[in-house]
């Protein structure tokens, strides 16, 4: 339980390729959901019409990377005081309105603290922490009192602050900061029209409306109608595509699934069962993550 005289622990993760993999799939589907929510709207037919993304069957299959929520309840119990931020260089509009975040939250049974940090806590498109510390520390001080001394901010900062992402040296301050982690791949890939009309339950003519047909083809997502452009109503040319986009899958997630870095990196933390590991030195933690990395090659 936290005291009131505790400091906390915060934990700063990117999303894609670090907690997920491949969301693009997942980003169409959403580009359509918009668009037939915009047309629900307009034709008084809201209620049958849903603008956030259910992505659970998504999750479980592969695209939340292996071993995250088995590190998600490694650092609640070993550090007590975690808090956990978003730092990614998407937009504030997927991150806050597009329900995929919560739907990492509902699978992994656990809150990500506000603010999400978006590409608009970026500078020139390079992620900085001084951009975003300052925010993180005012908003924990009522929970941490003892984040209103400067000194105490400098010791969480310093000893007590991680930041994890695939890309490396992506903290443009502050790099010694980061732990690295190889890309998470993982690709799911799916027919949206279907997935649409199954999941969320929408009628198979709203796929007719031209507007909706001209989304696909402006954002090159597969569809067969006979309402389409000449693309959309070549039966062959959709098919021949489907093929291409799941063999493509198929061939990239062969070995995906096989990622071991949250597993690896619980068991760096945890190398001294007794006694909880600071984060002063993470350049040791990541010459420890590449050598276990590099034992299974």
């Amino acid at each position: 339980m936290k005291s009131i005289n505790s400091l906390p622990y915060i934990f700063i993760l990117d999303i894609d390729y670090t907690i997920i993999g491949n969301i693009y799939n997942c980003s169409d589907e959403w580009i359509i959901l918009n668009y037939i929510h915009k047309y629900c709207k307009m034709n008084n037919i809201i209620a049958n019409c849903k603008n956030k993304l259910d992505i659970i069957d998504e999750l479980n299959e592969g695209l939340l990377r292996p071993y995250f929520i088995d590190f998600i309840n490694f650092i609640k119990q070993k550090y007590i005081n975690v808090e956990i931020y978003l730092f990614t260089k998407s937009s504030y509009k997927w991150i806050n309105e597009s329900g995929y975040i919560e739907n990492i939250e509902k699978i992994c049974k656990t809150k990500f603290n506000k603010p999400y940090f978006t590409r608009e806590n970026s500078l020139e498109g390079e992620k900085l922490l001084g951009n975003i510390f300052d925010i993180i520390i005012k908003n924990l001080q009522r929970k941490y009192p003892l984040l209103k001394i400067d000194e105490n901010k400098k010791k969480v900062f310093d000893t007590q602050l991680v930041f994890i992402d695939d890309i490396p040296n992506n903290l443009e301050d502050y790099p010694h900061k980061q732990i690295l982690c190889s890309k998470y791949n993982y690709t799911p890939y799916y027919n949206i029209k279907e997935k649409i009309i199954k999941k969320y339950n929408i009628k198979s003519d709203i796929f007719d409306n031209q507007k909706i047909l001209e989304v696909f083809e402006e954002y090159e997502i597969p569809i067969y109608n006979k309402n389409g452009s000449k693309y959309q109503k070549d039966i062959e040319f959709f098919n021949l595509l489907e093929i291409k986009n799941i063999r493509r899958v198929e061939l990239l997630n062969n070995t995906t699934l096989n990622d071991t870095f949250f597993k690896d990196l619980i068991t760096i933390l945890n190398k001294n069962k007794k006694t909880i590991r600071n984060f002063d030195n993470i350049p040791d933690m990541n010459k420890e993550l590449k050598y276990l990395n590099d034992l299974k090659s």
